[in-house]
């Protein structure tokens, strides 16, 4: 292979991205998003495609079919901030403490900002504050593949997660990135997630994530710790024990969900104290059924909503 025909080569990756990504972009706004439909039409028209029925959003009964009612009707301002993964922090300290958020060692608009040298020495996560899901982990900086991490980033950065399945407040959030330390659990294992979905202001049950990099696995708890036999998007775990810090849990999930018609508050239990991860407004984007399906049903009784206006 001669000099020039190296150089046509080199540009492949170049041009592909050039070309490729654009097209990619046009093709999620125009052919799945398709943004000239009313908010209403693009729910019902999504939750048909997923559920496989059509949802009932002038007298909704089921979970999900509520929480396609909460993205049509509830605007409520406070949400905007506590979608944010990086304003949230402000929300946890206030109404429950500085003590359960998890520190932010770093934030920046540009991806070009995370490199070896700005990064800190210590394990860490970087993601994106206002979509789902561009979480990168990096144990040791010197050998994570940071242009990798940067082009990814750059990507999710022109995402709008609005689009894709209308939840406006993560439209309305600035988009940034933000590093935080990586948590380690107590017993070495995977970081446990518990997530408190709290109804009217109330935690109603505790999904519990477990062994999320192998095999992942998901219990459904109510308060006192009765395990309710039901799947949702993933096999149910052997009975584990309740956390010692339960009852703190539950009290911070109250303090944090009284704002809200619904919010699922997200935690992990490190040093036996609970930090929270997030705030969730639209778990699944109310788009996952459950096993059996009655306890969607089960779920929706709990969620009184107001008279749409």
């Amino acid at each position: 292979m001669n000099r020039n025909d190296a150089e046509k080569l080199m540009l492949l990756p170049v041009v592909g991205k050039l070309f490729f990504e654009p097209a990619y972009f046009v093709y999620k706004y125009f052919v799945e998003y398709r943004p000239w439909l009313s908010d209403r039409r693009a729910v019902e028209r999504l939750f048909e495609r997923e559920m496989g029925y059509r949802p009932d959003l002038d007298d909704p009964k089921t979970f999900n079919e509520k929480i396609q009612w909460i993205k049509l009707h509830d605007r409520c301002p406070q949400k905007v901030i506590c979608a944010d993964k990086f304003r949230s922090r402000e929300f946890v300290a206030e109404r429950a403490g500085k003590e359960y958020t998890i520190p932010c060692l770093m934030v920046t608009e540009d991806p070009e900002d995370i490199t070896v040298d700005k990064l800190p020495d210590q394990p860490c996560v970087i993601k994106t504050n206002h979509d789902q899901g561009t979480v990168f982990i990096v144990k040791d900086k010197a050998k994570a593949d940071l242009g990798e991490v940067r082009g990814r980033l750059r990507i999710a950065l022109r995402r709008n997660l609005y689009h894709a399945k209308r939840e406006w407040h993560y439209g309305e959030v600035p988009r940034r990135i933000v590093v935080e330390p990586l948590l380690v659990s107590d017993d070495g294992n995977d970081l446990r997630d518990y997530r408190a979905y709290c109804f009217n202001g109330w935690p109603e049950i505790i999904q519990v994530e477990s062994d999320r990099f192998s095999g992942h696995k998901r219990n459904i708890y109510k308060p006192d710790w009765r395990r309710i036999e039901v799947e949702y998007g993933y096999p149910v775990g052997e009975w584990e024990p309740a956390p010692a810090c339960l009852d703190e849990l539950l009290d911070i999930s109250r303090k944090l969900a009284a704002p809200f018609l619904f919010v699922r508050v997200d935690f992990y239990i490190v040093n036996g104290r609970p930090k929270v991860g997030e705030l969730t407004f639209l778990p699944a984007s109310g788009l996952k059924p459950f096993s059996p399906s009655e306890f969607d049903r089960e779920l929706g009784d709990m969620l009184d909503l107001p008279e749409a206006t």
